[in-house]
């Protein structure tokens, strides 16, 4: 699971926000905002 998290955390919290610490849910929120702004574009 470890893996998974860490290839999806540098996939979509941007680089300047890397260096916080975040649980599942705020990886969850970062993708979730991703998703959204790329389909509304």
């Amino acid at each position: 699971m470890g893996i998974i998290r860490s290839k999806l955390r540098n996939s979509v919290v941007p680089s300047s926000q890397r260096e916080y610490q975040y649980n599942d849910k705020g990886i969850a929120d970062w993708f979730t905002a991703r998703e959204l702004c790329i389909k509304l574009k």
